[in-house]
């Protein structure tokens, strides 16, 4: 009776320890499949791996942005707070592109040492921004209201 019991015991624990190196192969399996590849390219191709890296997090970042504007749009109620959302969104999304553009350009003419350039692409994107982010929209009571002269 006890031997037996002490045969389950370590019966249980060898079957843990074989499930745990499975396990742990199953995932070094996986891990070589698609890390290899990757290491491979990396040193084949330093350049184009940093290119394929950077556009396939932003193309995950834009599938993720675009879900979740589906989502927002589903959860909102009627068709005006539908088309607010939508409009909202893409005026953000709009002052985000701005913003990015502007900060990736100087950079780049920094890098290669064109700083009229770059301020000149700095300034820009400073103006396109405040256009976008602290323009105020006409409505037509305020037309009304000041005898239709803009």
């Amino acid at each position: 009776m006890m031997i037996r019991d002490i045969f389950r015991g370590y019966a249980a624990l060898l079957s843990i320890l074989i499930k745990t190196i499975f396990l742990l192969c199953i995932c070094a399996g996986i891990a070589f499949v698609f890390v290899f590849p990757l290491w491979k390219f990396a040193v084949t191709f330093p350049d184009q791996y940093s290119l394929f890296i950077i556009y396939t997090c932003v193309i995950a970042l834009v599938i993720l942005l675009f879900f979740r504007l589906l989502n927002r749009i589903k959860l909102a109620g009627t068709a005006q707070q539908k088309k607010i959302l939508l409009k909202t969104t893409l005026k953000n999304t709009l002052k985000c592109l701005v913003l990015l553009s502007g900060i990736i350009s100087a950079f780049i003419f920094l890098y290669k040492e064109k700083l009229f350039f770059a301020l000149a692409s700095i300034i820009l994107m400073v103006l396109l921004y405040g256009i976008l982010a602290f323009r105020t929209a006409k409505t037509q009571d305020s037309t009304k209201d000041s005898g239709g002269i803009q």
